[in-house]
């Protein structure tokens, strides 16, 4: 058994782990911790990925929003149009926005931590990231969902306490 360290940027180890190494078939400098070096992503391929998470960040937003839409159609058919674009404008904001937001930050530690858990190389090491990324944004979506809807209860109640307010303040003058 070989001992393989990966120490951290302050020189802390971060995990240690014994695998059969073979010595004479490679070396990942098994006894003082190995580094990796950062990839150099294509500019393009950077590009489309933030282009692709922003595109998937908005249908999110659109999809809580209109789906609150058509359950307000459903529900309450002699609702206001103003109404209506009101409750589903703060449910795409808060729901959808919030799990977009969790899906990015659960998907970005997802990645770290499958990544740092496959001390292997190559292809191990992606498909170790990637489902840490899978497992991670499922996981942050449906927090920041859980999160989104507590605060948009909370606008919701604010704005028809104002409402109120505003015409109790109105039916004295």
């Amino acid at each position: 058994m070989t001992q393989v360290l990966l120490y951290g940027p302050d020189g802390e180890p971060l995990l240690t782990r014994e695998l059969p190494l073979l010595e004479r078939q490679f070396s990942l400098q098994t006894l003082r911790g190995f580094s990796m070096e950062p990839v150099n992503v294509p500019s393009w391929a950077d590009t489309a990925a933030k282009g692709l998470g922003a595109a998937g960040a908005v249908l999110t937003i659109f999809g809580a929003g209109e789906s609150q839409w058509e359950q307000d159609a459903r529900e309450f058919p002699h609702m206001s149009t103003g109404e209506h674009i009101f409750r589903a404008a703060t449910t795409g904001l808060f729901v959808g926005g919030g799990g977009a937001a969790g899906g990015w930050m659960g998907a970005e530690a997802g990645a770290e931590i499958g990544a740092a858990l496959c001390i292997e190389t190559g292809p191990v090491a992606l498909a170790c990231g990637a489902a840490g990324a899978l497992i991670g944004g499922f996981i942050g979506s449906k927090a920041g969902e859980e999160v989104g809807s507590g605060l948009e209860t909370a606008a919701k109640d604010a704005w028809h306490g104002l409402e109120h307010g505003v015409s109790k303040v109105l039916s004295w003058l």
